[in-house]
């Protein structure tokens, strides 16, 4: 966790997210990782429960490469995170690997070093959970188990428990039988619910929702737009989207952006606001800075007369951002949709959503993207064409602007390999931004708003107009002719 979370206890008891302060998150904090219990703090922390075969590569992450910000890679390759992640009693890494010394991971494992003693490994359900298994005492917190390892005594049988420690009594560190009984039921518990968890997933599209955020001068929509988000999603485990949806969130200014620190904390860290709900579909992350600006020293056009669109460098930042989304894509999911943090879900947007790749799924298997609504925003793609598109970013940063160059792409898979966008009939992402991130913007014309017309939105070229005249009977374009009137019921029930 990262070390401002630190200064905001008081007496061992953790206060509410009303008490953050931004000042806190420099980047020494942010590098500083640290658990929530008093371990001292600092790298050590970080390093908890690492294995002397993987310590490298969670020593490398605190360093970071030359020229490069500090980043940590999952093993498994399902994500790169902030140094900040690892060890925050968060689940980040599909395989653990962010998490070697807390519990937070079902998959987990932690090493017990053993000085005087044989080391081993554990899993990390049983770390701090109140038994010594460790000898050194490592798996609890300070000053809970006393340090057995050197003529420690061997285990012996039992009728009443699997497994248990007869040796010297430590003080303040009383072993109850039961403990470990219960230990045992929580272990059967998690493997039944990581596999329930697995079956669930492998069956249908699973969609993630991604999010790059920037800070805006005195404006914090991706609050609102969180909110709108979290509202849309059922609390029903037995609900269809349920385990079909998650959202993540990724800061493109680490360090500096108070609405996605306050957001996390509050939303998913904090124990008096954090949220079930949140937690199950919401994913903060910190951008790893590994896109870099091909043309730093290129000066900026003027935003009011840019015949050619050059984008300067917020824009290639945005674009760069968008990669970095891309990246941190976790291979767990078939579709990705691309959101941005001014625009806010309408009603039934995600339900409706589903609904959509559904129905164009079932029309044309191989199509490329859905659109529901306008700029980056709003376009969903399956799997298989991140990457092409993620390439067609970075080789255009310093050519277009990301929207622009997601419409070059789109004409170049129609013409070389006949792939189709399908449009929705209306928006379904309203666009709230009033305060720009650039300083200098040209005067717009009104955007669509919710269920109006996705035909309206003027900045959208005519690749990517919903077709009126050739679809009007229908809620997608392009769309099949029809030939019976009455097969073609485009509402929301019939699909």
């Amino acid at each position: 966790m990262f070390s401002y979370h630190r200064k905001l206890f008081s007496g061992g008891r953790l206060r509410g997210p009303e008490d953050f302060d931004p000042s806190l998150l420099s980047s020494s904090s942010i590098l500083g990782g640290g658990r929530d219990r008093d371990r001292g703090g600092g790298a050590a922390d970080v390093l908890r429960g690492v294995s002397p075969s993987t310590r490298k590569a969670y020593e490398a992450a605190l360093r970071g490469g030359e020229g490069s910000s500090p980043s940590f890679a999952c093993f498994d390759g399902s994500k790169v995170l902030a140094p900040g992640a690892l060890n925050d009693n968060y689940c980040d890494c599909e395989d653990g690997s962010d998490e070697p010394g807390t519990s937070a991971c079902a998959n987990g494992r932690f090493y017990c070093q053993n000085a005087r003693s044989k080391p081993k490994t554990i899993s990390s359900m049983f770390v701090d959970d109140g038994v010594c298994d460790c000898c050194d005492g490592s798996d609890e917190p300070r000053g809970t188990c006393a340090d057995t390892c050197s003529g420690r005594r061997p285990r012996v049988k039992s009728k009443n428990a699997k497994s248990l420690y007869e040796g010297p009594a430590s003080s303040g560190a009383y072993q109850d039988p039961r403990r470990r009984g219960d230990r045992d039921q929580k272990a059967r518990d998690f493997s039944r619910e990581v596999a329930s968890r697995r079956q669930q997933e492998q069956a249908g599209p699973r969609i993630l929702f991604g999010i790059s955020t920037v800070p805006r001068h005195k404006a914090d929509y991706l609050t609102k737009t969180l909110s709108a988000l979290l509202e849309g999603l059922p609390d029903d485990e037995g609900h269809p989207l349920y385990h079909k949806v998650k959202v993540l969130v990724m800061n493109g200014s680490p360090g500096n952006h108070e609405a996605f620190y306050r957001l996390k904390f509050g939303w998913t860290m904090s124990k008096k606001t954090a949220s079930e709900k949140a937690k199950h579909y919401f994913t903060f992350a910190e951008n790893p800075g590994h896109c870099k600006d091909l043309t730093p020293d290129l000066p900026d056009p003027d935003d009011l007369n840019n015949p050619t669109d050059r984008p300067g460098r917020q824009v290639r930042k945005q674009t760069c951002d968008l990669i970095s989304l891309l990246e941190h894509e976790p291979s767990s999911y078939s579709h990705f949709v691309f959101l941005e943090d001014d625009f806010v879900a309408c009603e039934n947007a995600l339900p409706i959503v589903d609904y959509l790749l559904r129905k164009v799924s079932g029309m044309n298997p191989d199509f490329l993207s859905i659109r529901f609504s306008f700029g980056m925003n709003g376009i969903l793609l399956g799997k298989d064409a991140l990457a092409d598109l993620k390439a067609y970013l970075q080789r255009g940063i310093s050519r277009l602007p990301p929207d622009l160059l997601y419409q070059e792409w789109l004409q170049v898979k129609r013409e070389e390999e006949g792939r189709a966008e399908y449009l929705y009939r209306d928006v379904l992402l309203e666009h709230i931004g009033e305060v720009s991130s650039f300083a200098r913007r040209p005067d717009r014309r009104k955007w669509p708003g919710c269920f109006e017309p996705l035909a309206n939105a003027w900045s959208l070229p005519q690749i990517e107009k919903f077709d009126v005249r050739a679809c009007g009977h229908s809620d997608i374009s392009p769309c099949p002719v029809p030939t019976d009137p009455l097969r073609w019921n485009t509402s929301l029930e019939a699909a």
